[in-house]
């Protein structure tokens, strides 16, 4: 930048000077020209006039040889060429040629000029001698003219004053134009130079950001000033640079605060701008509406997502309609989401965020809640209703007969054990759901916690001829429960293994460690569970055989229990079942 600063300064001080210096010598060498040839002029009119005066009188008497004679002599006398010329153009004398090869000189422009004012002068080249200056005079008035008598001078002498002249003002414009140019440098080092260190400091700060390091320069030009007012525009910048940078890291840190917030939100987050283009997501709305995979941003929404009611949702607050909470069903991922949409902040609005929550699971409570309550309201209903009609039965007659009072009692007594069980089983099922049980956890031998189910449900299994049996594991297997929470997980098993097992079947327990982990099966030979009942059998009330199962006393919440149990012992339970074979439930536990 120096070196083309430097070169602005002087190559317009360059053009500037040769083209002063080419006009200087111009103009003052033809304003010479022109006072010379004045001077010429006004020297020659003299000649002419001692000339003219000499012959005025005897012009007409004098001989060719007297006239010659004359005019040689002035010639010499005046250092120029003299001619004498009769009007009719004739040349009578010449001082420096023979004057009969000498052409007839009427129309010559000094002749004809002195012929109409008395003096004329001219300018003609001549193939020897070059350019020559002509002054002619007339002899005689107009009407009476007599002749011319003509001096002439080459003009080699004036051209060469001319030269020397221009070639003089040339010289001394180089040596002043040099010196000017020197001048010219000076100056523009001392311009270019600080500038030059300006702009190096100037790119110093604008890749390091600020800092703009000059040298002191003394003085109150108009650089010095500038060196001063950039120093203080640097300190300030660097002011505030800081604070940007400092909000720009608060900035990033609060960014990375919200995009670590959305992205750990269970809610999705869909945003979009008024032309419905996609501002935002995060990755829960990406598993909910099932996005493809990719830079969403920028892209349509109606591109991205295949459902129609989004983009309602989104056009909708988009006009301003209030918002609202809207279901759609998602049949690809079997779930369904709600969607609730708000305009951004801003005038004008800048778009709309739709906010998208899973309700699948709250739907499928809410679904098994009313199934809960309709269950337990019929499981209630049945019990009381067999007790309501007893008593009636009683009350109308049968006390008076002691067989039917006795028979009336009994199914009373049991509709009562039936639902203080359901209660019972309800009240437990609930206390487990709500964490409020208290557990005392130990490490048990599972060996001893089979052997103890096996002898107590022995005489049941017996009195309905299933044969019992327990696989013995070869290695000792423990576990970290609570005595009385696994002893209902294996009562409620083997239980329903007795019950649905017909007579002469079989129900066995073993026991193994694999993987860290103790395997518990309850096996039995029984009537087995239906493929379309498996993924149910631990709901509550869910009954494959209702008939069968309320005939056997069951409350429909054993399976539950025995589920909602395991997973309190940080275990799993899992069943496999062929119709008319039998089925197979398997407790896993963390091994102790």
């Amino acid at each position: 930048m120096r070196y083309r600063l430097f070169w602005k300064f002087l190559l317009p001080y360059f053009v500037l000077a040769a083209s002063a210096a080419f006009c200087l010598a111009w103009v003052c060498g033809n304003q010479l020209q022109a006072s010379l040839l004045q001077q010429l002029a006004i020297r020659l009119n003299g000649a002419d006039l001692v000339v003219a005066a000499g012959l005025v009188e005897d012009f007409d008497r004098s001989t060719d040889a007297k006239l010659q004679s004359r005019v040689e002599r002035v010639a010499a006398a005046t250092g120029t060429r003299i001619t004498i010329i009769r009007a009719d153009g004739t040349v009578l004398a010449d001082s420096s040629e023979q004057v009969p090869e000498l052409p007839n000189q009427l129309r010559n422009v000094e002749l004809l000029r002195a012929q109409n004012v008395g003096f004329g002068t001219d300018i003609r080249f001549d193939e020897t001698q070059g350019r020559i200056f002509y002054a002619a005079r007339r002899i005689g008035p107009p009407d009476g003219l007599r002749g011319f008598v003509r001096t002439s001078v080459p003009m080699s002498t004036i051209d060469e004053e001319v030269s020397n002249f221009r070639v003089s003002i040339g010289l001394w414009s180089g040596i002043l134009g040099l010196v000017g140019f020197c001048i010219a440098a000076w100056v523009s080092q001392r311009v270019s130079s600080p500038i030059g260190e300006l702009t190096k400091a100037a790119d110093v700060a604008a890749r390091e950001g600020s800092g703009i390091r000059l040298p002191n320069s003394g003085g109150g030009d108009e650089l010095s000033r500038l060196q001063q007012a950039l120093r203080r525009m640097d300190e300030a910048q660097a002011e505030i640079i800081s604070g940007l940078k400092d909000e720009n890291q608060s900035l990033k840190q609060r960014g990375e605060r919200s995009a670590a917030v959305l992205e750990g939100m269970t809610e999705g987050v869909l945003a979009v701008d008024p032309a419905e283009r996609i501002l935002l997501t995060n990755a829960a709305s990406v598993r909910m509406l099932d996005l493809p995979p990719g830079d969403l941003l920028g892209r349509p929404l109606w591109e991205v997502v295949r459902n129609n009611s989004i983009q309602k949702v989104a056009q909708s607050a988009l006009n301003g309609e209030p918002s609202a909470t809207q279901e759609i069903e998602m049949s690809k991922q079997s779930k369904i989401v709600a969607l609730r949409a708000g305009r951004l902040p801003g005038t004008p609005c800048p778009g709309v965020a739709i906010v998208l929550h899973d309700v699948t699971e709250l739907r499928r409570l809410e679904r098994l809640r009313n199934e809960f309550v309709s269950n337990v309201h019929h499981e209630l209903k049945t019990p009381l209703a067999v007790i309501s009609a007893c008593v009636e039965t009683i009350l109308d007659g049968a006390k008076d007969n002691p067989n039917d009072l006795e028979r009336f009692l009994q199914r009373v007594s049991d509709q009562t054990d039936r639902l203080s069980n359901l209660i019972g089983d309800l009240l437990r099922l609930a206390r487990i759901e709500s964490g409020l049980d208290v557990f005392d956890m130990a490490k048990l031998d599972v060996a001893k916690l089979v052997e103890d189910c096996v002898r107590e449900h022995s005489e049941v299994a017996s009195a309905k001829d299933v044969r019992l049996e327990i696989i013995p594991s070869v290695d000792a297997v423990r576990v970290e429960v609570d005595r009385e929470g696994m002893r209902t997980i294996l009562d409620n098993l083997v239980d329903n293994a007795i019950n649905y097992t017909p007579c002469g079947g079989r129900v066995w327990l073993r026991w193994l460690s694999e993987n860290g982990e103790a395997h518990i099966e309850v096996r039995d030979s029984g009537i087995g569970i239906p493929e379309e009942h498996l993924a149910r059998v631990f709901e509550r009330f869910h009954r494959v055989d209702a008939a069968r199962s309320r005939a056997a006393g069951g409350t429909g919440l054993g399976l539950a229990i025995v589920k909602h149990l395991v997973q309190v012992f940080r275990g799993r339970i899992e069943v496999a079942s062929v119709v008319d074979e039998g089925s197979t439930f398997t407790v896993h536990l963390p091994q102790a």
